[in-house]
């Protein structure tokens, strides 16, 4: 079922209607802890109130920044998804690149020393990528546990993650 980006409302802790919100403000909710997986939400089109983790299964997220930076925060909020009962199940990472525009105006100012400094620093230095993560809503049993490192369902029982080889106390 494809959910429209806007007029999103939940169930507050207080019992209360909050709302409405966009999706985005939602997702952002629920990475800050304020909303969990079981919060109901509703939304025009729907025909009762909903828990969050059975109305949207799939979440995709975007981390922006040089890869390092991308992955330190995809490495945080990947811990509180997981809290939530999201796991990352794919995750790309796409360079920046310099649109035709800076490239135009690089080479337009070349004919001055500025310019070719200004071309030799783009070939050089790359903008801010961006880190796509897909999370998937997977409810944990009790002989599963998250790993606190890669935030990965493992068995209760498991001393090593065989994902990340973390290794529990």
């Amino acid at each position: 079922m494809s959910q429209p980006e806007n007029n999103w409302y939940f169930v507050g802790t207080d019992g209360s209607q909050q709302g409405p919100h966009h999706l985005p403000s939602l997702l952002a909710m629920l990475s800050a802890g304020q909303i969990t997986a079981a919060t109901l939400v509703w939304s025009a089109g729907m025909d009762d109130w909903q828990p969050f983790a059975s109305t949207f299964n799939i979440i995709a997220k975007t981390y922006r920044g040089r890869q390092e930076q991308a992955t330190e925060l995809f490495k945080k909020d990947s811990l509180t998804m997981a809290t939530q009962g999201y796991s990352p199940t794919s995750q790309s990472y796409m360079p920046g690149s310099y649109g035709c525009g800076e490239f135009i105006i690089a080479l337009l100012l070349c004919f001055i020393l500025i310019g070719i400094l200004i071309f030799i620093y783009m070939l050089i230095v790359k903008p801010n990528g961006t880190l796509s993560v897909t999370y998937e809503y997977r409810r944990v049993t009790m002989a599963e546990k998250i790993c606190p490192k890669c935030a990965e369902q493992v068995k209760a029982a498991a001393k090593v993650c065989r994902f990340c080889h973390h290794e529990f106390e």
